[in-house]
């Protein structure tokens, strides 16, 4: 567990302005075209010391004992390292700067201030002050350009030319340690990236062992994809776009692990295999020795450090046998499990392409994707409608029905829709027998084929078949209808109407069909009814 210092008000305060006064004191002697150099000591280097003018050098080579003012170190580096991202150049203004705010807060700030709201006030004035440079700003060119790119390649006046003469070439130039003695300029066009392709899965080209991707998406990432679940979303995004991903990170180190392993395997055998061949030649050799030496051709310190070469062999070889023995079980744990790793990941990956398989729209291979609704970025829930397939050639016909045929409509049923003067003969497919505004939807499809002029959402005259043709009564229509139409005072002579009970069918404007309680030639009264409904008889004069 590591121990951490805790220091509060004042004690706190002190340290991290002598940390930052030590950076800043270190870093701002390199500041502007009269600044002055830096030793460093730095196994980087020859000799083992560095010299330089860059700000952010010095300010990543600066680490002190005392953690919390090495703590403030590592956030004036932090402010250091973003403005060298993001502009370019300034690291060591952007250390002075802090410096100098932090110095003049005590005098400025005390406890009855709103941190919060000098925080504010000084992001306001920043976009100020960014605003009144960027007009003050003037654009360079000839020996103005060449100054500042002097100054930048710490007025070295040779790179300085080269850089004014490459920048506007270029969108960015980087100065390098040159591999030969010349100071020279190189425009690479595009991204050179010194690693290629992490896996032989990745080969798109088996006979040139190349990756070839056409026009694909780009993830640049400083984190290490261990996991496919990482990047759950992005793969999700390229997948429904149909195009391929170019990962430009750190992969899993699983390969790397293997390589590791593999190669640590491959060693221990090969200087097994040396130890084991320089102990056979310094047997061979003792042998030849101890010949000469028993037949008192050479003397005893001729032999003695053959036997001791021998010795130191023999031992050497077990020495490797053991560690190879130890080795090989630490290997086959590693090997276990990076296995399980791999296997993790080839599960996540199998999740993540069922996850996707379900996200996509399929339809008939003879379909037709219509009426689609999704827009980009609505949020869909399992059973949302999106979009409608039509069969090619297939068509149906919705139609709406008054409510008062619900109990006499079923599947199967005939009809015939008039198009061009031409009738074609339909089927009931499916009944909706929800009512709305008084009607309920039935579905139809064409019994031969639909006619050729046929659009999506046309509508068409339709005569649905209840039926076979046969004689009906009707009655006029009028205010008698309003009791609903299941009675009707027929008359009974001229002086008297007595109520009767009815059926009434299909009716329209002028007419109304009376299935059942009355009989041809009867005279019934058509004016309003309802102030007569509890009546049985009404007389007339």
């Amino acid at each position: 567990m590591i121990v951490k210092e805790i220091h509060f008000g004042d004690d706190g305060q002190k340290k991290l302005k002598s940390g930052i006064k030590k950076i800043a004191g270190a870093v701002k002697s390199t500041m502007g075209a009269r600044g002055r150099t830096v030793l460093i000591e730095s196994e980087n280097h020859i000799g083992g010391i560095t010299v330089t003018k860059d700000g952010v050098t010095v300010a990543r080579s600066i680490n002190l004992y005392d953690p919390t003012e090495n703590l403030a170190v590592m956030m004036m580096r932090q402010a250091a390292d973003r403005t060298a991202v993001v502009a370019g150049d300034g690291t060591t203004t952007a250390i002075v700067l802090a410096e100098s705010i932090i110095d003049n807060a005590d005098n400025i700030i005390d406890s009855s201030d709103n941190v919060t709201e000098v925080i504010r006030e000084i992001s306001e004035i920043t976009t100020k002050i960014c605003s009144r440079l960027s007009k003050m700003s003037k654009k360079l060119s000839g020996k103005k350009l060449l100054d500042v790119a002097t100054i930048s390649a710490n007025n070295d006046r040779e790179v300085g030319k080269m850089i004014a003469d490459t920048f506007g070439k270029v969108n960015v130039v980087t100065v390098e340690n040159s591999q030969t003695p010349s100071t020279h300029v190189e425009i690479i066009s595009g991204m050179k990236i010194d690693r290629g392709f992490s896996s032989k899965y990745f080969i798109t080209d088996q006979k040139k062992q190349e990756c070839v991707l056409d026009n694909p998406y780009v993830l640049i990432t400083d984190h290490e994809i261990s996991n496919i679940l990482n990047i759950e979303k992005v793969i999700a995004h390229v997948i429904s776009s149909n195009k391929s991903l170019l990962i430009i990170g750190q992969l899993s180190a699983i390969n790397g692990q293997r390589l590791t392993v593999q190669n640590t395997r491959q060693d221990g055998a090969r200087d097994l295999a040396d130890a084991r061949n320089a102990l056979s030649k310094a047997q061979t050799l003792l042998a030849q020795r101890q010949v000469l030496f028993d037949k008192g051709i050479i003397a005893r310190a001729a032999i003695d450090p053959v036997r001791e070469d021998v010795a130191y062999q023999q031992a050497r070889v077990a020495t490797l046998q053991r560690g190879t023995s130890e080795a090989a079980v630490t290997l086959a744990a590693q090997s276990s499990g990076i296995a399980a790793t791999s296997q993790q990941l080839r599960e996540s990956l199998a999740m993540v392409r069922a996850s996707l398989s379900a996200l996509v729209l399929r339809a008939p291979v003879g379909g037709r994707l219509t009426a689609f609704t999704l827009q980009p970025g609505q949020m869909l829930k399992s059973g949302d409608p999106v979009g409608q397939i039509d069969s090619e050639g297939q068509w149906k016909l919705i139609a709406d029905v008054d409510q008062f045929y619900l109990g006499r409509v079923h599947t199967g049923l005939g009809a015939v829709a008039d198009l061009d003067g031409r009738s074609y003969p339909m089927t009931l497919l499916k009944v909706l027998p929800q009512v709305t505004a008084g009607r309920f939807r039935v579905e139809l499809a064409f019994r031969t084929s639909p006619p050729v002029a046929l659009n999506r959402g046309q509508t068409l005259d339709v005569r649905l078949i209840l039926g076979a043709d046969r004689p009906a009564i009707v009655a006029p229509s009028g205010g008698w209808l309003d009791a609903g139409g299941t009675m009707a005072f027929v008359l009974d002579g001229d002086s008297k109407a007595v109520r009767r009970a009815i059926v009434t069918g299909r009716r329209n404007p002028d007419q109304v069909e009376v299935i059942s309680g009355l009989a041809p030639g009867d005279r019934i009264v058509t004016t309003a009814l309802t102030s007569y409904a509890p009546f049985q008889t009404l007389l007339l004069k």
